[in-house]
């Protein structure tokens, strides 16, 4: 995780130094981190978790807990935050304290039992300043907060689409006032769905596939 999140930081820096007309960024996906207390279930929970018997414990107390809410991992995504000038549109719309959960445990998830019922808000979209005014409210959130608690406790497959993630939604007005709109990809682009770790072992050409051209890793484009 610390390898992804310095690389995530150097496109952000670069892009803020070498880029500063390019169009407004949206970084989006399963993200793998809950920033506060309000986007889990139980934050002692959560925060007192060791990986199970065996597992090795990590020397700094601020490397222990849930991977996705060890303080360490929260803080370093507080700082991309920061860097990018990013904010997320789910709180920019709901508020600090809104509670909704992206990712839920059950029964099956790691060490039977220990995880049913709990869940943490792990997927984002997360938008700079000029697109920020343009998000609708009424459109913009989780999936999750129109079902009950005792639905989303049996991940109902109407919410969790078969998944232990719930899809998060984001409208945004259309660009006025000189704004210019994102250009569609291009029409022979290929697309595909990649997590955290192809993005970070491959470089990533920019057209929506991998290349291995043996150019430095770059997290994306």
């Amino acid at each position: 995780r610390r390898a992804w999140d310095a690389q995530v930081g150097d496109f952000l820096d670069a892009r803020a130094r070498e880029v500063p007309a390019a169009p407004p960024l949206i970084w989006c996906g399963d993200l793998n981190c809950a920033v506060t207390d309000a986007d889990v279930s139980d934050p002692t929970f959560f925060a007192s978790q060791t990986g199970g018997r065996g597992a090795e414990v990590a020397a700094d107390p601020r490397d222990r807990g849930q991977p996705g809410f060890i303080p360490n991992e929260r803080a370093r995504f507080e700082d991309l935050l920061r860097r990018g000038g990013l904010s997320c549109a789910y709180r920019h719309v709901h508020g600090p304290c809104a509670r909704h959960a992206s990712w839920m445990g059950h029964e099956g998830v790691h060490m039977v039992g220990r995880y049913r019922g709990k869940w943490m808000r792990l997927d984002y979209f997360l938008l700079q300043e000029q697109l920020l005014r343009r998000v609708r409210a009424d459109g913009t959130g989780i999936l999750s907060q129109r079902f009950a608690e005792a639905e989303l406790v049996q991940r109902d497959t109407r919410c969790f689409l078969g998944s232990d993630h719930c899809p998060v939604t984001l409208v945004l007005e259309a660009a006025g006032g000189g704004e210019r709109a994102p250009e569609p990809p291009a029409a022979n682009a290929a697309t595909a769905d990649y997590d955290d770790d192809d993005y970070a072992t491959d470089d990533y050409d920019g057209a929506g596939a991998l290349d291995d051209d043996g150019a430095a890793d770059r997290p994306w484009h």
